[in-house]
């Protein structure tokens, strides 16, 4: 260390500014062949309607999910590499 003292009790001016990294959850790693989201996500007991893929989708990064082939592969491929992010 340089000598630089910093208050460890020091707090932001505006928290509202301040963005708090939260825990991020996966869901389980796919194994099966299945090439359909909605089978994947079922044989893990994950709920699999619209609506939720739809969430699952958003906490992804995937914008305007509609439920396209492509939007589902994305999902199903991140789901299979244990990286699809829990909604």
């Amino acid at each position: 260390m340089d000598g630089t003292v910093i208050d460890k009790w020091f707090k932001p001016r505006y928290l509202k500014d301040v963005k708090i990294p939260s825990k991020v959850s996966y869901y389980n790693r796919y194994t099966g062949s299945s090439t359909s989201i909605v089978d994947a996500l079922k044989s893990l007991n994950v709920n699999s309607s619209f609506t939720h893929r739809k969430k699952i989708a958003e906490a992804n990064g995937i914008k305007n999910y509609i439920g396209t082939p492509s939007q589902n592969k994305v999902m199903l491929d991140k789901l299979k590499k244990g990286i699809l992010k829990v909604a």
